[in-house]
């Protein structure tokens, strides 16, 4: 009987992963606030999300198909002044990573709907957290079609966005 009582390394064993997960947790809560916190002093960002992008195909691309469907990426997005800056992870983001992309929201821009076609790409259940946002990109004029976690996100980033697009220069 005695033999059956946990030792002191069975315990600690017991408890390794338990004590990996909360050391993992409590990290990932660290680097959420010391995000935010940078994000609202250093930045004053506006609004700032995980989303998933449309990337679209080079539509100059000689074997572009035209029944192939778009890719959605995950993003992580930070409304900033007028500037919708996005990259390829948080941790990007974190670790002070160039960023994959910029969508100036100056001039003629703004939210207008997605495409019959992106709508068509879209599942049922997220038409409703679609938005898709037009302004200067590195191209020129570009629309970016964008899918957020949860409806409360989209209309914050619409009321954002109208906000900012409505004010004069």
């Amino acid at each position: 009987m005695i033999r059956s009582l946990p030792t002191n390394e069975d315990l600690r064993r017991a408890y390794y992963w338990e004590s990996r997960r909360l050391g993992h947790d409590e990290n990932q809560r660290f680097a959420s606030e010391k995000r935010a916190t940078r994000l609202e002093r250093l930045w004053k960002s506006r609004w700032h999300s995980t989303v998933e992008i449309r990337a679209v195909d080079d539509p100059t691309s000689e074997d572009r198909d035209e029944s192939s469907e778009s890719v959605w990426n995950d993003v992580f997005v930070v409304l900033e002044g007028r500037r919708f800056i996005f990259w390829k992870t948080v941790s990007d983001f974190d670790r002070g990573e160039l960023s994959s992309g910029l969508l100036i929201l100056s001039g003629h821009a703004g939210i207008t709907t997605p495409s019959p076609i992106e709508m068509r790409e879209i599942p049922r259940d997220t038409a409703s957290r679609v938005v898709t946002l037009f302004g200067k990109g590195a191209q020129g004029q570009e629309r970016m079609t964008i899918v957020l976690p949860d409806e409360m996100s989209r209309r914050s980033l619409e009321a954002a966005v109208s906000e900012m697009t409505s004010k004069d220069d």
